[in-house]
């Protein structure tokens, strides 16, 4: 990572030049943020603080505090947008007063009161203080905790204690360092060997764009901004491709020894084994279930987003194996199967499906549905729609009662207690007593062997996309001007040009259904989106390569069971979750008001330019608007 720090030919300017060069940068570029740099601290100040801290501040240090005591104050948020802001997530320079009070409140995490400040670096770093500056930090220095002679100089992206830069007064390899400190994390040096070297690497970025640990400055609207460089576009590994390479694993199997008394030879007795395979035992019989009223259990899966060529007949142990394995690829599996006049839909592995009211409104299309599910220990939900519109909601939950000890009852509360796994009668049991008497749909999962059914991976439908918000500020940019000043076609047209923007940056617009759809965007004849056409089927899909990426990445053991795990990285990751986000602003645009979308869209920029970019297509688009009338 750059962090502005490489070696130069040049020796490093004084701190004093370094202000020079900021303070004429921020004039001319971000007069805003340059007016709220606050004036030089006091010597008495400087010298009741080192005084209060018992340290001897570093030259730097006091040299910076004389041209600004920092340059915002932790409880002053009046301004905190405007002030001269580090890059993520070091924040403001602290003044005086917050250097005391942060200093202070971190020696209460480790501190040694009888640390010796006149140690030999030698005994603390290592005969070649060089070699000291090379590794990662992982030396004796951080082992302390927070040691005292350790000074936090800047606020944070909080304005609090949590996280930012110090600065090491401590005598040894490591005086006049900067460190960096988070409560996440614990303390690690900076290759900023002094605070003369990172004000110079600030002007430097500041002057010619050069990034600082991978942000660059963005002045905008009489505002210095830090944005992330974007990364370079790359198509990432697809988890999804990769299972498509394995095949559905056999149910699993358990094995086990057994012993079997036989005469040895010296008449005495000998041991003999065998090894037995035992299918795995079929997991508690209480599912979360969907009854959809005269659908064929066909139609059913259709509806709910069965991938077809995983579709085929399974046991519920079979269906639990490979909804685990490698080749699902943490899409869930389902099964489908007949129970008189209704079809009954089973959550087997992965997200549940049959809770999401977008799954149950396209399953009561026509229709009825009755969906119930656990939640939790001792909470069951029933949720029951005709025809796309919910009608009925149910909540169980086992609380204690004097007069019915062990009975579920009705409740909006939270608290209970939860019920014994092997309770006779939970509140499953009862919401199921409620449905037979209902809707006449007799399902017992402990007694009704539904056997061998169809089913098999889904691609998850689509998300319900949000109600229309207010307009919105996206990253100190407030739309509400920007859309006042435009009719609706004048935005959505600006909007457009950032969608098509933000499709490249993310590389969606490779997908011939995405770029299909910008071509009519562009022709003014926006598409509709579904979930059964190639453009919904894509946005789905992204949806699960995102879901895919993220699950193989947060140590889940589903991977490995096959002994497989998936290529995937982090920035593989990151990348298919952009991808996914791009998709649904996509959706946003095509269904939603424009300003709705623009919010969404912007939120995904990763151009560090994309402000003024946006200003830039509004002026163009009104532009046109006007030559065209």
């Amino acid at each position: 990572m750059d962090h502005g720090a490489s070696p130069s030919p040049h020796p490093t300017p004084s701190v004093d030049e370094s202000w020079d060069r900021i303070e004429a940068w921020l004039a001319e570029h971000a007069p805003v943020t340059y007016g709220t740099l606050r004036p030089p601290a006091r010597e008495e100040d400087v010298e009741a603080a080192q005084r209060e801290l018992g340290v001897a501040f570093h030259p730097d240090l006091i040299a910076s505090l004389r041209r600004h005591d920092g340059t915002a104050r932790r409880d002053d948020r009046r301004n905190a947008e405007d002030v001269l802001e580090m890059p993520r997530p070091y924040g403001p320079l602290a003044g005086l007063d917050d250097l005391v009070h942060g200093t202070l409140f971190l020696r209460s995490f480790g501190a040694d009161p009888a640390e010796d400040f006149g140690a030999d670096p030698a005994e603390d770093f290592g005969a070649d203080p060089a070699e000291d500056f090379a590794h990662d930090g992982s030396d004796r220095e951080e082992d302390a905790g927070w040691r005292r002679a350790w000074l936090p100089i800047t606020l944070g992206i909080g304005r609090d204690t949590r996280g930012g830069l110090f600065l090491s007064c401590r005598e040894g390899a490591r005086y006049g360092a900067l460190g960096r400190y988070s409560d996440e994390e614990p303390p690690s040096f900076t290759p900023w060997t002094s605070l003369r070297r990172f004000l110079a690497a600030l002007a430097d970025s500041l002057e010619t764009r050069r990034p600082i640990d991978g942000a660059v400055p963005v002045a905008f609207d009489g505002r210095l901004l830090w944005e992330d460089v974007p990364e370079p576009l790359v198509e990432p590994r697809s988890a999804l491709a990769e299972a498509e390479r394995h095949a559905e694993p056999e149910p699993p199997v358990r094995e086990y020894t057994a012993e079997v008394p036989r005469p040895g030879p010296d008449g005495g007795r000998a041991i003999a084994f065998f090894l037995r395979r035992i299918t795995a035992p079929t997991p508690p019989d209480r599912p979360d279930v969907v009854f959809v009223e005269h659908l064929e259990p066909a139609e059913v899966l259709r509806r709910v987003g069965v991938v077809p060529h995983t579709l085929r007949d399974r046991s519920r142990a079979r269906a639990r194996a490979a909804g685990e394995s490698a080749w699902a690829a943490f899409r869930p599996m389902v099964r489908a199967g007949a129970l008189g006049t209704w079809s009954c839909l089973l959550d087997e592995t992965g997200e549940p499906q049959g809770r999401r009211p977008e799954v149950l409104r396209r399953l009561s299309t026509g229709t009825r549905a009755v969906a119930l599910w656990r939640q939790g220990r001792g909470e069951v939900h029933l949720a029951a729609y005709e025809d796309g519109r919910p009608v009925r909601t149910e909540r169980l939950h086992r609380r204690p009662s004097p007069s019915r000890p062990g009975r579920p009852h009705r409740a909006v509360l939270s608290s209970s207690l939860p019920p014994e796994e092997d309770e006779p009668h939970g509140p499953y049991e009862e919401m199921l007593d409620l449905v037979r008497e209902t809707w006449g749909i007799d399902f017992h999962p402990g007694e009704t062997d539904l056997g061998v059914l169809p089913g098999g991976l889904v691609l998850p439908l689509l998300d319900d996309l949000p109600q229309p918000a207010p307009y919105s500020t996206v990253h100190h940019l407030d739309l509400g001007p920007a859309v006042e000043r435009a009719d609706e076609a004048t935005l959505r047209a600006a909007v457009a040009a950032q969608l098509r923007r933000l499709a490249a940056e993310t590389g969606i617009d490779a997908h011939p259904e995405i770029a299909d759809a910008l071509r009519l965007v562009d022709a003014g004849r926006p598409p509709t989106v579904t979930d059964d056409d190639p453009l919904g089927v894509r946005l789905r899909t992204l949806n699960a390569e995102a879901h895919a990426a993220h699950r193989s990445l947060v140590g889940h053991d589903r991977w490995t069971r096959p002994g497989f795990r998936p290529a995937i990285t982090e920035k593989d990751r990151r990348a298919w979750t952009s991808r996914a986000r791009a998709g649904r602003a996509l959706r946003l645009f095509l269904e939603q008001p424009p300003h709705v979308a623009g919010a969404a869209v912007l939120e995904q920029r990763t151009s560090p330019d994309w402000r003024a970019e946006f200003l830039h297509d509004l002026d163009h688009a009104r532009g046109a608007r006007a030559v065209d009338g």
